[in-house]
């Protein structure tokens, strides 16, 4: 079907002359044809492996590629992300931040000196990425897994390296305890990162010395707290949590101990992964069908259109085509209202949320700095005890803060969402009735295709929509409007990035052990900078990632506005300057009859 449609030079003929009438900035509809052509031949689907440090991602992802390619025995190993892809030549390439990169050996010593913070130490060589390209025929499928930064992990750089990955992919494999079970700071980051993705993989790491009854314990324990965050997080958790002894895993592998290898129960988890690359080339297939039908239809809209004009005199056609121009800047007056109410709710809700993430800071604080006063009384006033209690106490509080903002931003994002829904239904009636409106529209599609839409700027603000969904069927603007309004439609991709940054970037070792020099009212003293440090960090982190949601969303509407007057003035008001004479259609409709059937009967083949 795919060579069938790419191979029609007449089909895509018309479909670039059609949907090019009155459409600014388009690209040609080859051209995204093309392009989702080229993904499915070569599909690829981008897997993260996420999880906290020292979780055994890096000995489970060996495992997986049956080969000890990836160094999993420093403290705290991955620091940059590490891509691995099918390739037919085995060799890895470092990627610098500065867009320079330089192929390395394939090797555990090679990449110890990028991927371990104790050679690279918060990543300050710099490094972008890292990728690598073996033969294993799991990844034949277009299959990349990722290793990415533990959360967790004592560096901002790789906090923003694991929120990269995140914000862009729609699944990912979480990689969980089996003793302990999941941790609350776990809980909160899961909770955030998997509103982000449209589907998850559970996998209970299983190490040597757990018993059978202490693994079946926490699978019962772990699925009842995933079940509640996916309810918490508006998606769905299938009930299936993968257990794999990673490290039986890999040396079952590595020596080809069958037995040993199935004991792991790794089959298990590569069955997943290879129904991955199998449902992914689906995917993209229906995706590129659900295109290419979609152009087909608005070409046929547009022949259907000059077919009309064709019939109408001179006169009737400047009429009609006046009435278009009034119709469409009526309707954008009545979005400019609407816009305008929501923008200002927006600026309302801003100052709203900056107020509570203000609160939440200072009770944070204020419960912090009561209950370290109440160890100091009690006579613990230096040590490791006092350091500890200080760690937990923040790291209590600080979760405290996110799991209230959670629900907070839960409820004001489907409140916003409600309003969002009005817009798009009167954007959606407009298309349906003003072929005009479909066209500009359209554009507005083009634009979200090359990754410049309203559409796109609406995704990451209220979805965290997969980066391959950009041309998922997506027409037009007004259907991401519509699409991701609602709770379900809440800011995940902003939740995780306000969540793992605060669980990653402000317990920090340092802070803490400045207190263990310190005794009695010297240490009451010498706290206060800290709790003062610790409110004004949870408050900051809150704040800035909640003005920029808001900021941009203010943005996004902004712009769809400003596009439409452009369209309005630069397309449709030109018309009207023009001539009389070039009101006058002299289209051959026997040509535009046969071209309409044309474009029926490859629908027909597409179904």
């Amino acid at each position: 079907m795919v060579d069938i449609i790419t191979g029609d030079s007449k089909l895509l003929s018309l479909l670039d002359t059609y949907l090019s009438f009155d459409v600014s900035n388009a690209i040609p509809a080859s051209e995204v044809i093309a392009k989702l052509a080229q993904g499915i031949k070569k599909p690829e689907l981008i897997v993260p492996v996420l999880g906290s440090q020292g979780m055994g991602k890096s000995t489970l992802i060996n495992a997986i590629l049956g080969a000890n390619i990836l160094p999993n025995d420093a403290d705290e190993t991955t620091c940059v992300p590490v891509e691995i892809r099918y390739g037919t030549r085995e060799k890895a390439v470092v990627y610098f931040q500065s867009g320079e990169s330089s192929e390395i050996e394939l090797s555990c010593d090679s990449l110890r000196e990028f991927v371990d913070n104790n050679e690279n130490d918060g990543n300050e060589k710099c490094v972008s990425h890292i990728a690598l390209e073996t033969s294993n025929e799991l990844l034949k499928n277009g299959l990349v897994i990722v290793d990415l930064p533990g959360v967790g992990s004592l560096t901002q750089n790789n906090h923003e390296t694991t929120m990269r990955y995140i914000r862009q992919l729609c699944t990912a494999i979480f990689v969980i305890p089996t003793v302990p079970t999941i941790r609350r700071s776990e809980e909160i980051f899961i909770r955030g990162a998997w509103s982000s993705f449209s589907s998850a993989i559970f996998v209970q790491n299983r190490w040597d010395g757990e018993t059978d009854e202490e693994v079946n314990d926490s699978v019962e324990f772990n699925s009842k707290v995933l079940r509640n965050i996916a309810k918490n997080a508006h998606t769905t958790f299938s009930g299936k949590i993968c257990v794999v002894n990673a490290y039986k895993a890999i040396l079952g592998r590595i020596h080809n101990n069958v037995t040993e290898c199935e004991e792991s129960n790794l089959p298990e988890l590569i069955s997943e992964l290879e129904n991955l690359g199998e449902n992914r080339i689906q995917t993209e297939k229906e995706n590129f069908k659900n295109k290419v039908a979609a152009y087909i239809d608005t070409a046929q809209a547009v022949v259907m259109q000059f077919i009309n004009e064709s019939k109408m005199s001179e006169e009737q056609l400047k009429v009609e085509r006046i009435k278009i121009r009034e119709e469409f800047e009526a309707a954008t007056k009545e979005i400019q209202i609407l816009v305008d109410d929501l923008t200002e709710c927006v600026h309302s809700e801003k100052d709203r949320a900056d107020i509570f993430a203000g609160e939440l800071a200072r009770m944070a604080a204020e419960n912090l700095r009561a209950d370290i006063r109440k160890l100091i009384d009690s006579g613990v006033v230096d040590g490791e005890q006092l350091t500890e209690a200080f760690s937990d106490y923040q790291e209590k509080y600080l979760l405290d803060a996110i799991e209230q903002h959670y629900d907070f931003m839960s409820q004001l994002t489907y409140e916003l969402g409600k309003k969002l829904e009005v817009l798009s239904e009167k954007i959606q009636v407009e298309r349906a009735s003003s072929f005009e409106a479909q066209k500009f529209e359209n554009g507005q599609a083009f634009k979200f295709e090359k990754g410049l839409a309203v559409g796109m700027d609406i995704a990451g603000v209220l979805g965290g929509i997969g980066a391959f969904s950009a041309v998922e069927g997506t027409i037009a603007s007004f259907t991401m409007l519509g699409s991701l309004a609602g709770p379900a439609g809440m800011a995940a991709g902003f939740l995780a990035g306000v969540g793992v940054s605060m669980v990653v970037g402000l317990i920090a070792h340092k802070t803490k052990h400045a207190i263990t020099a310190k005794r009695g009212s010297q240490a009451k003293r010498a706290i206060e900078p800290l709790v003062k440090e610790y409110e004004d960090k949870i408050y900051t982190t809150i704040s800035s990632n909640t003005n920029s949601v808001f900021d941009e969303m203010i943005d996004v509407l902004h712009t769809y506005m400003d596009d439409r007057r452009t369209y309005y003035e630069s397309v449709m008001c030109s018309k009207e300057q023009t001539a009389d004479d070039e009101y006058k259609c002299k289209y051959d409709v026997s040509e535009l009859n046969e071209h309409y059937t044309y474009l029926e009967s490859k629908k027909e083949a597409l179904r």
